[in-house]
């Protein structure tokens, strides 16, 4: 199989474009087959969007598509035997068996040019043979199918093997199989895995997105793949809950891969990346600093690094310059959104652009047609802070300098965020709410310096304002917490 076939895939989780797209919804309520193309003949029909076609209407106009346009297919079910039979029978029909009397010859040979297959709830616990007759299938994805995982497919495929070195199945999954993809499920709570070495030999990506219970698998997960498959290039973990750096350590242990993507997770460190890596996205995290100098060592080997809605304030970011932290990119992505003030802003752009740190540093819209720095859109960064904000404190009690028994939620109230301390215990104090401002830092697993054998699970800070106060200054709130208790305190602040 040749390898250019990797070249999309190189930094898809960075650039990616649809290229062709064909939707199959399998439903026990309408049988009505619902197909989406878009083609990609002309520019022009790219900027029009996808059209929406019923199968006698795609018939009618098949002289006028391609079979290129079918490259990429999405077959979904409704996690039911009934829904896992539709599937079944769709892929059937695109193989050409029990396509229905009278029907126009659209299905058949149609298998011959589907490059990548979408699977969506199903609740198999083994592979359907008929994946094997999909003659140029290399990119295979799982949506909603909790049974379906990587060990699973090894171990089916390993069995298949031993049976029969001729099997169908177990060819396609040995020869032709480049990228496989696990998104929104849970994994079977296992503590390890044991995979074949190369049971895919041309296995090269893999993705795991929103996979809930993905810490219980991490560590061991990574272990596995450096051992069973060392040419591992592209690796994606997505939204799923990772907080702790140390469950990513085998990450430094490959010795090729090239591009990570870690976006949407609770990290506030940078792991430790291999030195064959170009591409890190680590976008939307929790990160406030860099590494030290003499760990950052890998980071200057990036050429496409992501860090869009973290907690960077101005003079974290500028240790890139000071530090030397990276060295010339293609890409730096970097927001201001946990500056203190705009004027931060315009130096950090200006020194960046000066130091020539990347080629590209964009965030949205970096420049005002005067050429003076833009202010970002933060709001996005908000969503993904507040409910692990939100997740960590539900249920804590904090106990404050006085002795006091408090609890702490995050509420909004149209597009204000506040931050409110409600006394768990009988008190004369009311309920008092303060104006959310900012989450400045987040530190996991910190070592409290007034008792070094203390290790918190979490020491967060905010920002919030008092309505009540006359001066309306801003207060730094400093909470801590091991598990369901923490310690809380007020820390007073200049105006800004």
């Amino acid at each position: 199989m040749s390898y250019s076939c990797l070249l999309p895939l190189a930094f898809c989780f960075l650039l990616f474009t649809q290229i062709s797209t064909m939707t199959i919804k399998i439903s026990h309520i309408c049988p009505v087959i619902l197909l989406l193309i878009a083609c990609l003949t002309q520019v022009a029909a790219q900027q029009q969007g996808p059209r929406f076609f019923h199968y006698h209407e795609i018939a009618g106009q098949q002289k006028t598509l391609r079979k290129g346009a079918l490259e990429h297919v999405v077959i979904a079910g409704n996690n039911t035997p009934d829904g896992d039979r539709r599937i079944i029978d769709t892929l059937k029909m695109f193989l050409g068996e029990n396509v229905p009397t009278g029907s126009p010859a659209l299905w058949p040979n149609y298998h011959r040019v589907i490059k990548n297959l979408q699977i969506r709830g199903a609740d198999w616990y083994e592979l359907p043979v008929e994946l094997s007759g999909f003659h140029h299938l290399f990119d295979l994805s799982f949506v909603k199918c909790p049974n379906i995982t990587l060990q699973r497919i090894n171990d089916q495929i390993k069995k298949r093997s031993e049976q029969d070195k001729h099997d169908p199945l177990y060819k396609k999954f040995k020869n032709d199989i480049v990228s496989l993809i696990f998104s929104d499920t849970d994994f079977a709570t296992l503590d390890s895995c044991h995979l074949e070495v190369e049971l895919m030999e041309e296995l090269r990506e893999l993705r795991f997105v929103r996979i809930g219970n993905f810490n219980h698998h991490c560590e061991n997960l990574l272990n596995e793949l450096n051992r069973a498959y060392p040419s591992l290039g592209w690796l994606t973990i997505e939204g799923c809950e990772l907080d702790n750096k140390n469950n990513l350590l085998p990450l430094r242990e490959f010795k090729e891969l090239k591009s990570v993507s870690l976006s949407r997770n609770y990290l506030s460190e940078i792991p430790a990346v291999p030195e064959s890596l170009r591409a890190l996205d680590i976008s939307y995290n929790f990160l406030s600093d860099f590494p030290d100098t003499a760990d950052s060592i890998s980071l200057k080997k990036l050429e496409f690094l992501y860090l869009e809605c973290n907690l960077f304030d101005y003079f974290k970011l500028y240790k890139v310059l000071t530090d030397s932290i990276l060295n010339k990119m293609d890409v730096f992505s970097y927001d201001p959104c946990n500056f203190d003030t705009l004027e931060e802003l315009k130096l950090i752009s200006h020194a960046l652009d000066k130091r020539k740190v990347a080629a590209y540093m964009p965030f949205v819209e970096r420049y005002h047609n005067d050429f003076s720095p833009a202010v970002p859109d933060c709001d996005r960064c908000y969503p993904h802070r507040d409910q692990f904000i939100s997740k960590l404190l539900e249920g804590v009690t904090f106990l404050d300098s006085i002795g006091t028994e408090n609890q702490i939620s995050l509420e909004t109230n149209g597009n204000r965020m506040m931050l409110r301390a409600v006394a768990s215990t009988e008190s004369t104090l009311r309920n008092r709410v303060y104006m959310y401002k900012q989450l400045k830092n987040c530190i996991r697993n910190y070592t409290d310096p007034a008792d070094i054998s203390q290790i918190w699970d979490w020491q967060l800070s905010f920002w919030v304002e008092d309505p009540a106060s006359m001066q309306n200054h801003l207060k730094k709130l400093v909470v801590r917490l091991k598990g369901k208790t923490g310690q809380m305190h007020w820390e007073e602040m200049e105006d800004r």
